[in-house]
């Protein structure tokens, strides 16, 4: 929802590479955890790992996040896992 994808883009702008980022959805009680990863020179992009656990079990899913306009991420490129 909006409120994990600010999550999703703060921690990406603001967090230290390698410091994972730890937030729950009260609404939904999904937890996730977010490491980003080293910025790529010249690009307003940034690796990532995220981790989600529910109530079914843990995913996860990496890749290359690319800012959009300031505050706003998208996943660039996407690997999931289960």
């Amino acid at each position: 929802d909006d409120r994990d994808r600010g999550c999703f883009g703060h921690a990406l702008e603001l967090g230290e590479a390698g410091k994972p980022v730890i937030w729950t959805n009260e609404s939904t009680g999904v937890r996730y955890e977010l490491v980003p990863g080293r910025e790529r020179s010249g690009d307003a992009c940034r690796e990532f790992r995220m981790a989600m656990v529910d109530g079914r079990g843990r995913s996860s899913r990496s890749g290359l996040a690319c800012q959009a306009r300031p505050g706003v991420w998208e996943i660039a490129q996407d690997v999931r896992s289960r």
